[in-house]
């Protein structure tokens, strides 16, 4: 739901390389629901240095079309949010496989209806 991806991770992973493709790109251990072609250019690689760095395990979800698809994991807060004439219910939406300060405020109304199948538990 994030507008833009502009703060959001850059890496994922780690994962383990397979195989040198050519000369110029590697094939990774990709999770089969990734849906994404296992093969990078070196350039879009970055070599794990250290335990310090904790990039997300996991790569975002994505619909058919290859666009982000986030699912909510659980409502943070609340807050009343005045839109033209109207009084609009926000939510502060912690995102499953994103970082706590991703969260958003999202309008309650549109994700229940993006996520409908989630009322009564996460919304």
């Amino acid at each position: 739901m994030r507008h833009t991806m502009k703060l959001a991770p850059r890496f994922y992973g780690p994962f383990q390389v397979l195989q040198k493709v050519g000369s110029v790109a590697y094939k990774l251990d990709l999770p089969h629901s990734s849906k994404i072609h296992p093969i990078f250019h070196v350039s879009c690689l970055k070599k794990k240095v250290g335990q310090h760095i904790i990039p997300l395990p996991t790569l975002p979800p994505i619909d058919s079309s290859g666009h982000l698809q986030p699912e909510p994991r659980e409502i943070l807060d609340r807050r009343m949010q005045k839109k033209g004439n109207h009084a609009v219910t926000e939510v502060l939406v912690s995102w499953v496989g994103t970082a706590p300060e991703d969260s958003s405020w999202e309008c309650l109304w549109k994700l229940g209806q993006l996520y409908s199948h989630l009322v009564g538990t996460v919304l």
